[in-house]
């Protein structure tokens, strides 16, 4: 387990733990040999122990997130492997907190912070689908939100299973043997059918991830994987104003056509389907700032 001083490759010197998860950590460090501060992300002893694609994974994301150019997506600055072995990917400066620790505090989050955030995290998924780039794993984990102000600034992070549907990338088609990738909570319908994953992939995600900041509640959440599972696939969810009774009719309409069983009669693009969140919104609360 890694520990505050520990020295990796670079020279790398780690100073504090930013946030753990399931997956791995993510550390303060002073990048010695580059005379800059960074984040880093060392994968957890589980994680190396049951993924052997791990490590071209992480090489993947090295490899996607310098393609993709955008305020709002991590940027990867090296990835190396430490004199044990592990992989860590080095990004630049992290400070605060995953999206899951503000919800975990404070849901239903105020109308104005969750447009924001989703506008944002938008931002980020455009300019990765620009250049064929799909995340495959939004959730409130993979959202951190940068900074110490009131406004933080929204950053993707954590592109280890992203698929890549066109564009100047090899597709590594990683894949694991009998395993779905990705939090189930947020997964697509299609998905869920092991079918190919689109751009529609991000943005089902990101809905799911709307509805949890503006009610406090996953959306198709059965009690378990495989009836949550059950419930995406038959597209079945709770309309957020029977949930969250300050939201409007404007609001259930917009996740009944994010939620559509037909692809076709959902969003095209992820910033139109933000957009036509901040008039839902608005239809709310027509006080509230917008800017993103």
């Amino acid at each position: 387990m890694p520990q505050s001083g520990d020295i990796l490759p670079g020279p790398i010197r780690l100073e504090s733990e930013l946030y753990r998860r399931n997956t791995g950590s993510i550390w303060s460090a002073v990048h010695e040999g580059r005379g800059q501060r960074v984040s880093v992300k060392i994968p957890s002893a589980e994680t190396l122990r049951d993924d052997d694609e791990l490590e071209q994974r992480l090489r993947l994301e090295s490899r996607a997130t310098t393609e993709i150019r955008s305020p709002h997506v991590v940027r990867v600055v090296e990835d190396g492997r430490t004199e044990s072995g592990t992989p860590f990917v080095v990004m630049e400066e992290l400070v605060g907190e995953p999206l899951s620790a503000l919800i975990e505090r404070r849901a239903p989050l105020p109308l104005a912070d969750v447009d924001r955030i989703v506008g944002q995290v938008a931002g980020g998924l455009s300019a990765a689908h620009a250049v064929g780039i799909v995340h495959r794993d939004i959730n409130p984990e993979t959202i951190f939100l940068h900074g110490k102000g009131s406004r933080p600034t929204v950053k993707i992070v954590d592109f280890g299973i992203a698929k890549v549907v066109g564009g100047r990338l090899d597709d590594l088609h990683l894949t694991r043997h009998g395993r779905l990738l990705g939090n189930p909570a947020y997964i697509s319908p299609e998905r869920a059918r092991a079918k190919k994953a689109t751009i529609h992939a991000d943005m089902w995600a990101l809905a799911v991830v709307a509805y949890e900041a503006l009610t406090g509640e996953l959306p198709f959440d059965g009690g378990g994987v495989g009836s949550m599972l059950i419930r995406i696939i038959e597209h079945r969810f709770e309309a957020p104003s029977h949930v969250a009774p300050h939201l409007k009719r404007e609001v259930d309409a917009w996740f009944e056509q994010a939620f559509a069983e037909d692809i076709d009669a959902r969003f095209n693009t992820v910033h139109d389907m933000a957009t036509s969140l901040s008039m839902a919104l608005a239809a709310t609360d027509t006080e509230l700032d917008w800017s993103l």
